[in-house]
């Protein structure tokens, strides 16, 4: 993906036209000094008495033709410029949604587990600050095109009025531009270096939002965080940001000081070489301050880019290290199976320079069965359940369904049998949830079951809050799995800080009922005392299933 790419695959022909009208603007910008200058050397206006005026409206206009030319001119560059921005302007909010839409799909399509790596600070920064930038660098466009147009027009009016100012203002234009080249290259050096700290940046505040109770009970911990982490995060980021605004300011003015040059050196030098008359003096002096202008947009509009071309490498990266999941949809399994089987599963995942092995697992799992999965803090009894789940990719063996293996084609349709409340779940704002009205009674019994009736209400679909304990957040996730009615159950550590009421409800009420549905439930527990009511115990140490 490049930015210009970005536009062209949107909407080539809306591209297309933006930049022809600001082709079109940038040649009219040209022809304006022409008309001055031949409206000034016009042999009419010295021949005839006052052939050429014309008064219209008590406004007396001298070369009234030259004039309504000039007018029609602006004209012109007013509709064709505008139009120009404002359809360039809509394409970019069109690819600021484009882009952002992209991105939500490869995160929705990525493996769990690269995603993991990835990290959240990450992806944030991606979607916050590069989407931004980028939008930001195809902004300038419309101007990019006029100026240069512009720019490009003016030289070839030069020429044609004398040739060796041409040849001295593009060598200059060249020592200048290749100067400025290697400037700009410093300063992206250091927006680079940048763009690459905001990431720690976004980490950051991310740990002040999540750790804020811990930094609370602490002193020493919360200053040194402040200090330590925070603020020198922060300094770091604004050094190396101030440095590269620096060096690019000092370029862009650099490029914008050249411009005066050149009429200082025709003005002073120029002119003690070479036999000019006082109006081609006088035109190539307005030629070389009216491009002034378009070479100072040009110079500008290089911080822009160069910030967006940073971001879209970033973006690329992020594409590139979220790779795109081919799940299909494919109905493979029969809707009345009965045994799910993990044959030979394993997975493998480094932490903290060392590697951690879940598998070889081979176990069964009979529908209308509960299973506790029971071990030690990190044993792997929560990756077992995302293999389950097929949120981790295995390295080896395969999961089948009633014997019909688990695929790409199939996965799609392999998860939407399951319904899971990891540890670390999230709880949305609504439910998502077909046909909710023919469930209202049963969303009903549940909520006052739950005890939620009095502190939740769901109003087409949505929660009325979720501003609610972490007990009743996960209640409220339970009657949300309960509702899907899948056939596959997962709780993961799910009446770990639920009350002694809420427990003996879940245990004793809630999964019988499940059982009673025939589904499968898998619960990851360590309540020793309700294991009465599972009919497989299984027993995870280290990655491996024990006997």
């Amino acid at each position: 993906m490049t930015l210009f790419s970005t536009f062209l695959d949107l909407s080539p022909n809306r591209l297309f036209v933006s930049v022809l009208l600001g082709l079109i603007a940038g040649i009219f910008y040209a022809l304006l000094i022409p008309v001055l200058l031949e409206s000034m050397t016009s042999p009419s206006d010295f021949e005839l008495l006052n052939p050429t005026e014309l008064v219209a409206f008590g406004i007396k206009v001298h070369s009234y033709k030259f004039a309504l030319v000039f007018l029609c001119i602006c004209l012109v560059i007013f509709f064709a410029r505008t139009i120009s921005q404002v359809i360039l302007v809509r394409l970019t909010m069109d690819a600021s949604k484009d882009i952002r839409i992209r991105l939500y799909r490869r995160i929705l399509k990525s493996p769990l587990d690269k995603l993991e790596n990835v990290g959240h600070s990450r992806v944030i920064s991606s979607i916050t600050v590069d989407i931004e930038r980028i939008i930001e660098g195809a902004e300038v466009f419309p101007n990019l095109f006029v100026s240069a147009i512009t720019l490009v027009s003016m030289m070839a009016v030069l020429f044609f009025i004398n040739e060796n100012i041409f040849y001295l203002v593009m060598g200059s234009i060249l020592f200048g531009g290749i100067s400025f080249i290697v400037l700009n290259v410093v300063g992206n050096y250091f927006f680079a270096e940048a763009r690459n700290k905001v990431e720690g940046l976004y980490e950051n505040i991310e740990n002040t939002v999540y750790g804020i109770k811990e930094l609370k009970l602490c002193k020493t911990r919360r200053e040194r965080f402040l200090e330590e982490v925070l603020i020198e995060t922060e300094r770091n980021v604004l050094e190396v940001s101030k440095k590269g605004a620096t060096i690019l300011s000092v370029a862009i003015n650099y490029g914008n000081v050249i411009g005066y040059f050149f009429i200082g050196a025709v003005t002073f030098i120029f002119v003690n070489y070479y036999s000019i008359s006082q109006i081609e003096l006088f035109g190539i002096i307005m030629i070389l301050i009216y491009i002034i202008e378009p070479i100072g947009v040009l110079l500008e509009t290089v911080p822009a880019l160069s910030l967006a071309n940073i971001s879209i490498n970033k973006i690329n990266k992020l594409f590139s290290d979220l790779p795109e999941e081919h799940a299909g949809e494919s109905n493979a399994f029969n809707e009345s199976w009965s045994t799910l089987s993990l044959n030979g599963v394993c997975y493998e995942y480094e932490a903290l320079d060392s590697q951690f092995r879940v598998g070889p697992v081979d176990l069964s799992f009979e529908k209308g069965t509960v299973n506790f999965i029971v071990g030690g803090n990190g044993s792997g009894k929560s990756t077992l359940c995302k293999l389950i789940t097929s949120h981790y990719g295995l390295v080896s063996g395969h999961i089948d369904v009633d014997g019909v293996k688990l695929s790409e084609g199939n996965l799609n349709n392999y998860r939407n049998m399951i319904s899971a409340i990891f540890s670390d779940y999230y709880l949305f704002d609504r439910l998502f949830i077909e046909e909710l009205e023919s469930k209202r009674d049963v969303v009903g019994m549940y909520l006052k079951k739950l005890e939620l009736n009095h502190v939740v209400s769901i109003d087409d679909g949505y929660f009325s809050t979720r501003d609610l304990s972490s007990g009743q957040r996960k209640r409220l996730a339970l009657l949300t799995s309960i509702l899907e009615d899948k056939d596959i159950y997962i709780f993961d550590e799910w009446a770990a800080d639920q009350d002694p009421l809420f427990k003996e409800l879940f245990y004793r009420e809630i999964i019988p009922e499940l059982k009673a549905m025939n589904k499968l439930l898998i619960v990851i527990t360590h309540d020793d005392r309700y294991f009465d009511y599972a009919d497989r115990v299984i027993m995870i140490e280290n990655g491996n299933i024990k006997n």
